[in-house]
């Protein structure tokens, strides 16, 4: 028998989508790892179907997007029905992201990419560790680690059909379809299309009354000891919600009875043990953001994971205990909201279910609900809350600047006005994300100024690189490898900085010859670390300063 112990850098246990993307990241930054999965291989299920725009914004940082969209429906917005007829429409086409759309995959495609990704030997299947995903025994065999909540004892029926019928057409294959009725919600989510041209579209609906349990027992996922659930049986449910529309199930797969909870672990690291997506958090599937979660928990790890395995911060401990620090109150948020959506969509009470289903309608009929209501699905307003260690705390100056503030993610739809000039001297027009883009573990410090009025050059300009140089080497060293966890960026533009905008001008060209400048500082993941109005040398030291916290030097 070969005892030979393999020393990694990271063990992974779970071959999901979040422990197979995490896997990818270590990879990307050249960090030894294996791959746990007690499976045989990729799952043959529908699963979780929707990347966000935001997650669609972290894939495509870590130039993975492409991989998804390929192969992936495009969701457009939502459409829903009440009493047969549609209301309110709602567009995510305007929405201020890269990706205004909703990318619906069967997880098994999602999986299956992923682990093509990986190349072969990378996961070991048909092995079982300690945890994995919604029942982790990671927490079990910790006596301080708990995964407190509640069970939502309504039953669901979960699966995929191809629909036909006199109205089959007026669930649109670009929408998350979505029937309101008093006796709950029916949702049609397109994630397929057959070579003919026919739809597979994911269901989703309760078969019984809102009803919560408060056991400590887990009991979400599938149920298999419900029994069979049958075509006749959904098809009851449909013709009812659906109401008086003629739409009928064609065919279905993968038909069952789904369980919902509500849980949180309560915290999610212990020493190097570190939770992440379903082992960290569980809850309802309205609004599709249970991956996404675990996507971008594994997203905000992976960086600073790999900033600590490289040796190139001062403060390990207060980079890793940021990962719980950001990502639970951001995943606490989102099981409030869907359990509260789940609540009032399905809730049965009849004059309960008769307000939802009148003041639904009405409140989405208001472009200022409508659009935060598509930020939030999108998750494109997520911000890193502000007790992180890891942003520079705000002041009433810093404020009223009128520059993004830390804790805030870049957007980058609009390309910038100046030339940016490669190593080819070539002239291009980029946008911030194209710029910021890396799949590395890599802090970007941006210069951003204005056109002097009395010179070529802003000599802060200058004193920035200089005092990058002189602090953390020439940038043109930096690789995946390296300790240097930061690279210096200057963009020059008349006044644009953030979305091609670097507002509160006018007070300071009323005092400074030249036009002002900012330090905005990027981390890894595109939220903003550090952001700050330039007018002299002190400025640029502070923000130099800010970084020594806890990255090192050269």
């Amino acid at each position: 028998m070969n005892t030979a112990t393999k020393k990694v850098d990271v063990l992974i246990s779970g071959g999901g989508p979040v422990g197979l993307f995490f896997a990818l990241r270590m990879a990307a930054m050249n960090h030894s790892f294996r791959v746990i999965e007690k499976r045989e291989g990729a799952t043959k299920e529908t699963r979780a179907i929707g990347f966000t725009s935001r997650t669609l914004e972290v894939l495509q940082n870590r130039k993975l997007a492409s991989y998804i969209a390929k192969d992936a429906m495009t969701v457009q917005g939502y459409k829903m029905f009440s009493n047969g007829k549609d209301f309110a429409p709602l567009d995510m086409m305007n929405t201020d992201t890269s990706f205004p759309y909703i990318s619906a995959l069967p997880q098994t495609f999602t999986e299956k990419t992923f682990a093509d990704l990986l190349g072969k030997d990378k996961v070991t299947w048909n092995t079982e560790l300690v945890a994995d995903g919604t029942h982790s025994a990671v927490r079990k065999l910790g006596d301080n680690w708990t995964y407190e909540g509640y069970s939502v004892g309504t039953s669901f029926a979960v699966g995929d059909a191809i629909l036909e019928g006199k109205d089959a057409d007026k669930v649109s294959p670009s929408r998350i379809n979505g029937f309101l009725h008093t006796d709950g919600v029916f949702g049609v989510i397109p994630v397929e299309v057959t070579k003919d041209g026919e739809y597979w579209y994911r269901i989703f609906t309760n078969i019984d009354s809102y009803e919560v349990t408060n056991g400590k027992k887990s009991t979400h996922g599938l149920d298999l000891r419900a029994g069979t659930l049958t075509r006749e049986h959904v098809q009851e449910i449909f013709t009812s919600k659906g109401a008086p529309l003629d739409i009928k199930i064609k065919e279905d797969r993968q038909l069952a009875i789904f369980r919902i909870n509500e849980r949180k672990a309560n915290g999610f690291r212990q020493n190097r043990a570190f939770l992440v997506g379903d082992a960290a958090h569980y809850h309802s599937p309205f609004g599709g953001q249970g991956l996404n979660l675990g996507l971008q928990d594994a997203d905000n790890l992976s960086w600073k994971l790999s900033l600590v395995l490289n040796d190139s911060v001062t403060n390990p401990e207060m980079l890793l205990e940021s990962y719980n620090l950001e990502r639970e109150p951001i995943d606490a948020a989102t099981m409030e909201a869907t359990g509260f959506a789940t609540k009032s969509l399905i809730k049965t009470n009849f004059m309960y279910s008769i307000f939802v289903n009148l003041a639904f309608p009405v409140a989405l009929s208001m472009d200022r609900v409508t659009k935060n209501f598509i930020d939030h699905l999108s998750q494109i307003a997520q911000r890193i809350p502000k007790e992180s260690p890891l942003l520079f705390e705000t002041t009433d100056a810093t404020k009223n600047s009128g520059l993004i503030e830390p804790g805030e993610n870049i957007r980058g739809t609009v390309p910038l006005r100046k030339r940016f000039i490669n190593n080819d001297n070539d002239f291009k027009r980029v946008t911030l994300h194209q710029l910021l883009q890396n799949q590395i573990s890599q802090y970007t410090i941006m210069w951003v100024s204005g056109c002097s009025n009395s010179s070529p050059l802003n000599p802060l300009a200058q004193e920035f690189w200089n005092k990058f140089n002189e602090i953390y080497g020439n940038p043109t060293t930096i690789t995946p490898s390296s300790p240097t966890a930061i690279k210096p960026m200057i963009v020059e533009s008349p006044h644009h900085a953030w979305q091609n905008k670097l507002p509160a001008y006018v007070t300071p060209m009323d005092k400074h010859k030249d036009a002002p400048a900012a330090i905005v500082i990027v981390r890894p993941n595109r939220f903003v670390a550090y952001s700050t109005l330039v007018n002299s040398t002190s400025d640029i030291d502070t923000a130099f300063e800010f970084m020594g916290k806890y990255l090192t030097a050269k």
